[in-house]
Order: C-alpha cells, then structure tokens, then sequence
C-alpha cells in the first residue's frame, strides 16, 4: 500500500477526521487551562502535565479510531457494513474519546498533585523549615467592612507583599496556604488558630493587617510582630479608594521592605520609609565620598518621602562638610519643627548639626559620641568618630582608641574608600602622638594598593617628621611616573610646605624649582604657583600671581590674605590696609574662616592680636584640620608660645 492508498485508507476509516477533533478538543482544553490557572491558583506546572499527556494518548486515538471506524469500500467486493453497525461504533468511538479527555485532565490533577506533595516534601521542609533566611509569615489581612465582595483584598494584600518580600531577597515568606499544609502535614486540624507559628523553624516575623470602609474609601491597619521577642510595631495606617485597593497595599508594602531592609528589630526606630526612598538612602551610603551625588541621591530620598528622617540627618551631614549653610540652615529649621516625634538617637543626631554649625565642636563632639557608644561597628559612625577626635577637639589620643574598637578582620581595604580614609586619619593621629614610624609603615602597605593623594600628603608629612628627605623625592618621582595618579602635581606643594613647616632647607631647595615649573605650564594653577613663590620667599612673582589670580576670582579672601602678608613683609602698608579694608566684608559671611586669615596675617608681627584672632575662629568653630594650626607655616612665629600651645587643648 503506497502512501496515497494509506491516507485514503485513514479518510476511509475516519481516522483524519477524529485526530482533527481531538487536535481542535485538546486545543481547546488547553487554552481555557493556561488562561484560568493563574485565577484559580494553578501553577504553570498543571498546563505543562496536560500538554504531555495529550501528545502520548495521541497514538492512542489514532488506532482506536482505525479500529472502531472500518469503512471498507463498496466496489471493494468485501461485505459491507450495515448503517447500524457504523453508527454503534461511531457512538462507542465518541464514548472512549469522551472517556480519552477525562482520563488526560484526572491524570493530570492527579500527576499534579502527587508532584505537589512531594514539592511540598522536599521543599516546603527542607526550605520552608531548614532555609537559614529568616522567615516571615504573610496572613490574608482580615475584611472589616462589612462587603463580602472585598474579600478578595485580603488575599491580594498577602500575595502582593509576599511577592515583594521576595523579589528583593528579604525573607523566605511563608502564607496562609503554606501554613495549613504544615498543619496538614503534622496531623493538626487546619483551623486559623495561627497561635502554633513559632513552633516552626526561622520564622521571626509575623505580618498581619485589617482593612475597614471610611466613607468611600478603605482603611489599612497593619502590624508585624517579632516573635521572639514579643514586640511588635504598627505601622502607619493607609487609605486608598475602594476601588483602587492595590494603591493601598503597594503602600504598605514599601514600608514592610524597608522594615526588613533596615534589620532592625529595635522598634524604636522612625516610620520605615517608602522602600524606593530607602534604597536612594543606601545608594548616597555606596557613594558617600563623592559628596556631591550623596547629595543627589538623599535629595531624591526626601522627594520621594519627604518624612524620612534618617535621610535628612544624613543631609545636613553631606550639607555642613560642603559649605552649603544657606541649605543647611533651612534644613535644621526643617528638622527641628518636628523633633518631638524623634527618636532618641535622631534627636541627638540634630543636635549634633546644629552644634556643627553654631561652631559648638565640644558639644558636637558629645554628641556625636553619644550615637557612636549605640553603634560602634557602623562605619560611617566609626569614621565619624575618628574625625570629631581628631579635627574637632584635637584628642588624637582618642582617635587610637576607637580605631581598635572596630573589628575589620574579614574586610578587604583594597579600594574601599572607607578603610582607606579610616587608616588616613589613624595616621594622621600616630603622627600627632609621636607613633611617626608606626603610620609610615601603614601608610606605605597602603599606598601599594590605592592611589590616594591623601594617603601620600600624610606620608610625606611623616617622611618629613622623621628627615627622610630621599624618600619624599622619590615618592614625588614615582607618583609623577604612574597614570593613575591624576593629582601627583599637587604633592609638590605638600612637599614643599612640610619642607618649610620644618625648617628642611635642602629640601625646600629641592622641591621649589620643580613646583614652580609644573605649577607654572597652565593659567589654572595661578594660585597654587603664587602660594609656592609666598613660601620661598619670593614676595614679587607672588604678589603677581595673587593679583593675577584676583582678576578672575574678586572675592577670593585667601588671596586677600596673603597680599596683605606681602605688603607688610615689603612695609608697603597703604597697600595693606586697602586689603585689610576688602577683608572685613568677608568677616560677616564667615566669622570662622575671617578670623584664621587674620590670624595668619598678624602672626609675625602682632602674636597677641593674632592668638586673639585664632580664640575668635575657635569659638565659631575652627576646626584643627591638615593644614591648620602647628601644621600652618603662615603661624609658625606662635609655635613655641604658650597661650598657643593651650589653644591646641581649647576643648579639652
């Protein structure tokens, strides 16, 4: 029998017509499976079961059809079949077809519910019960209003923030659904007494909610509850319109993820925040050190929940750092208005940058001290710490002492600007206590892995402390060699400012003709040039260069400053007291900073008008930075002098 003659044979039989059927049948069973399932809660799994089971019964229909459909053909000679016999077969035919379709959806159900059993088995206990992520149980929020139709509110509220829970790896979730196959499992009765939850294993957290009818609108009230310790904390109720109910509970998700997020069982703490505020909040923590877009992330932070708290602590941190006191100010008015609702620790925090501001370091100090004994181990609290110590009330005493407190033994320093700078400053203060040989051996293991300026501004310094002048040469030469370090020529600078600080004539020699070539090839360093030829003495092409430097920056106090220096060191005093005139206009924008310029300015020939100038900065909040006080070359006439020497302890 060709081909032609076998699917004439099949038409024949009716076999083409019932394979037909059952594709269009099957077709039909499946599309209504695939689009019902995710409404009645059937998993993808069932419609993938029924797919297969209908491709093996396939060869199934065929022969039964080729069997129960003989239609042999008249001019054939055979015997015929009388019309009654076709019809008793069709009729049985379409009973086994009925009966075909049955058996694949029973299979099915059944097929899905043994693979079900053991999922649940297998993962349910293995994961649900023995995953080391902490749990929490999602409980359909209770309906309130009276409407049975709203019924279905609750269970979206628990499925919406289960699936949120877990998107962003939170928490394993466990729901009312999960919850009765356990009790199921153990033989319990599968009532709603949830009573049992802490019995299994991980599960730290419980979330539950109601909703109510307000007028036209629904009311959601909800709580979490930390297991362990029986606490719990509400949450902020939310209203939406009844008809848009997803409204509300997306809100009350973003509070539940930042709960989690935050990892913090002490409820004490603010309102968690809207989780999108949240994460703008940790991306200005990654990007801390460029203060810039830290002020951009928290800014967006604030848009998005213009009460989160804890963004706009951290702004007036990013704010006072940057200068920006106009901001600032307005931001403290902000803060201040609502300080009641704060907790304890925000409280102190606010006060803390008002006392920053106000130029009260010893009470910012206190402060700031206060937050870090509550939190030791945070690093911004940490470095925070080390920087008040050190720059503030000038304890480098104190900066040691925090630094062995922190534990970083699994912490990897390599490019984490934060380690970094928590080394800096802990040389910075071994420096200042003596310990010189101690931060060149830190700084010098550091500067192999990051190329950070300041790491090499402080160990020069240090070389300069311990008369290593090679070594300063050579640091100078290799960080000119090596691309990566983009500032290497402001090291120049550095160097030659610690040659003079300690009276190194040999390397000042050394230093000051090379600074002044490489600070001489472009307009944009004008100041840094003229700054240089002020330190060796050359009164004349520094006072070019400042006036030079004036004529595209007119309010530059700085160059005020020092022109008022090269006049007076040249007894052209007229010319002085032009810029001695210029200068007060500055006093009134920023006592702190007016008061050390003038201190600078009077130190040579006026010591007591300048030590006077120097209290006045302090009271407002001078800060003993890098560059100020014995490490300022312009005061080196007030170094060996006692009332000097006790305004480094001011705030002690």
């Amino acid at each position: 029998m060709d081909i032609n003659e076998f699917y004439k044979e099949c038409k024949d039989r009716g076999v083409v017509q019932n394979i037909s059927i059952y594709a269009i049948t099957s077709w039909i069973v499946i599309q209504v499976a695939a689009t019902t399932s995710p409404y009645l809660g059937i998993p993808q799994l069932f419609v993938t079961i029924l797919i297969l089971l209908i491709i093996i019964l396939l060869p199934v229909v065929i022969l039964l059809s080729w069997h129960y459909n003989i239609v042999p053909e008249e001019e054939s000679g055979e015997v015929k079949i009388s019309k009654h016999e076709k019809d008793r077969r069709s009729r049985i035919f379409k009973l086994i077809f009925l009966g075909l379709i049955v058996f694949i959806l029973g299979l099915g159900v059944w097929i899905f519910n043994a693979r079900e059993s053991e999922k649940f088995a297998a993962h349910d206990f293995k994961t649900i019960l023995s995953d080391e992520k902490n749990k929490i149980a999602v409980f359909d929020f209770i309906n309130n209003t009276g409407i049975d139709s709203l019924d279905i509110v609750g269970k979206m509220a628990a499925d919406f923030i289960s699936y949120r829970i877990v998107e962003n790896n939170l928490a394993t979730t466990i729901t009312l659904q999960d919850i009765k196959n356990l009790q199921k499992s153990y033989n319990q009765e599968t009532d709603n007494n949830f009573d049992q939850i802490a019995n299994f294993k991980g599960v730290v957290n419980s979330l539950k909610g109601v909703y109510y009818l307000e007028g036209k609108r629904l009311m959601f009230t909800s709580s979490i509850s930390m297991i362990n310790s029986n606490q719990s904390y509400a949450f902020p109720s939310v209203r939406c319109d009844i008809y848009s109910p997803l409204t509300g509970i997306q809100e009350i998700s973003e509070k539940v993820l930042s709960f989690l997020a935050m990892n913090d069982s002490n409820i004490s703490q603010e309102n968690p925040p809207d989780f999108k505020a949240y994460k703008e909040y940790l991306k200005a923590r990654e990007f801390w050190l460029n203060h810039d877009e830290a002020i951009d992330h928290l800014n967006k932070a604030i848009e998005i929940d213009s009460n989160y708290v804890a963004a706009k602590i951290l702004l007036a941190n990013k704010l006072y750092n940057r200068n920006k006191f106009d901001a600032l100010d307005e931001l403290l008015i902000d803060l201040e208005s609502n300080i009641q609702d704060y907790t304890k620790r925000q409280r102190n925090l606010v006060k803390h940058y008002k006392a920053c501001r106000e130029g009260k370091n010893k009470a910012a100090y206190m402060f700031l001290k206060e937050e870090y004994r509550g939190n030791a181990q945070d690093i911004f609290n940490h470095i925070g710490m080390m920087v008040i110590a050190m720059e503030f009330v000038n304890k480098p005493e104190e900066v040691e002492e925090v630094f062995e407190k922190f534990n970083d033994e699994d912490l990897d320093y390599k490019n984490n600007e934060y380690l970094i700078s928590r080394l800096e400053i802990k040389a910075i203060a071994d420096i200042e206590i003596q310990q010189v040989d101690r931060a060149i051996e830190d700084l010098e293991k550091l500067s192999k892995t990051t190329y950070s300026r300041r790491t090499r501004e402080i160990l020069i310094r240090a070389y300069a402390e311990k008369r290593k002048d090679a070594k300063i040469i050579s640091l100078l030469n290799n960080a000119r060699k090596n691309p990566l370090d983009k500032d290497w020529r402001y090291l120049y600078y550095i160097a030659l400012r610690e040659g003079t600080l300690h009276n190194r004539k040999a390397l000042v020699q050394k230093i000051s003709p090379l600074a002044i070539e490489y600070y001489s090839q472009k307009p944009i360093r004008q100041k840094m040039l003229s700054r240089c030829y002020l330190l060796i003495g050359n009164l004349t092409d520094a006072e070019a260069g400042f006036l030079k430097f004036l004529k595209t920056r007119p309010d530059d106090y700085f160059s005020m400053a020092k022109l008022i220096i090269i006049y007076e060191r040249k007894g052209e005093t007229e010319k002085a007291k032009i810029y001695r005139q210029k200068i007060i206009v500055y006093s009134s924008a920023n006592v702190k900073s007016y008061n050390y310029l003038m201190a600078q300015v009077e130190a040579e020939n006026n010591p007591t008008s300048a030590l006077d100038y120097l209290e006045k900065a302090l009271e407002n909040g001078q800060r003993y930075d890098f560059y100020a006080f014995d490490h300022d070359p312009y005061l080196i006439p007030l170094f060996e002098l006692p009332r000097f020497r006790d305004l480094l302890k001011y705030w002690h």
